[in-house]
């Protein structure tokens, strides 16, 4: 997305077949937002190699291991697919190339999840894994869809650490929902479903200290089912100055995805 200032009336003479700026519904509502990364299924290529961080002008980032298809949830817009029966290895890796303010940050995405057999589903985790110390950007759903957790370092083995955990109730589970994780050094770790906050560790004021820098984590590693739009914001919409902002994505997103309010 773009910034511009619009002038009205301005009239320039002699100057014809000049590029136009296209408005599109989501840069109108969230353009203004502090975006880091947005993907979105519509502004991929065809082939489905390369997607468009939105975020960043012109910037095409690799889908750089796995596979993955172009579909439509039932009923609603375009989706990425990732429920090929064999892929229960690391599936798609989006890397963004952008980096995420460690001190405040927003991860938002439509999703409409499958179980797989036995892999943790990870929404954003660092490249280098298997890491204990610190504290990273590593954000998931377990395999069997009961539980949404922010996890505190880079192993991919049982009894990792966990700073927030939502427990996601029998009959939310595989539903298509919006999902936010947010946290900041002044209100700590929230989650939010379908616009609830559901979740909430306030004490944990950790900022990131590795896997957050442009290149050092990826999206979707493990990630079974549809996904649609998703993204990093640099700051915590959970904060009372962002309220607005947080209301008018859920808003969006929910309408565009044919999501109710829980």
């Amino acid at each position: 997305m773009i910034n511009l200032q619009v002038l009205h009336g301005l009239h320039i003479p002699g100057k014809t077949n000049l590029k136009k700026v296209e408005f599109t519904p989501e840069g109108m509502e969230l353009g203004h937002i502090d975006w880091s990364t947005l993907i979105d299924p519509a502004y991929c290529t065809p082939s489905a190699e390369t997607v468009c961080n939105r975020a960043l002008r012109e910037e095409e980032v690799h889908i750089n291991a796995g596979r993955i298809t172009i579909g439509n949830f039932e009923g609603g817009p375009l989706s990425f697919v990732t429920d090929s029966d064999n892929l229960d290895g690391n599936f798609i890796r989006i890397n963004p190339d952008a980096a995420v303010n460690p001190d405040q940050w927003t991860l938002v995405l439509v999703m409409e999840p499958s179980s797989n057999n036995s892999s943790i589903q990870r929404f954003v985790s660092p490249t280098v894994v298997n890491q204990e110390d610190g504290v990273c950007f590593n954000i998931g759903m377990n395999n069997t869809l009961s539980s949404l957790v922010i996890y505190e370092n880079a192993l991919l083995v049982g009894g990792q650490p966990q700073r927030l955990r939502y427990g996601v109730p029998a009959e939310r589970r595989g539903t298509r929902a919006l999902v936010m994780f947010t946290f900041s050094v002044r209100e700590g770790l929230k989650i939010f479903w379908n616009g609830e906050q559901v979740a909430a560790n306030p004490d944990d004021r950790r900022p990131l200290t590795y896997g957050y820098n442009a290149g050092e984590w990826e999206m979707f590693r493990t990630a079974r089912g549809q996904l649609g739009m998703a993204g990093v914001i640099d700051v915590d919409l959970s904060e009372p100055d962002y309220e607005g902002d947080r209301l008018a994505l859920e808003k969006f997103m929910m309408e565009k995805y044919g999501i109710e309010a829980s």
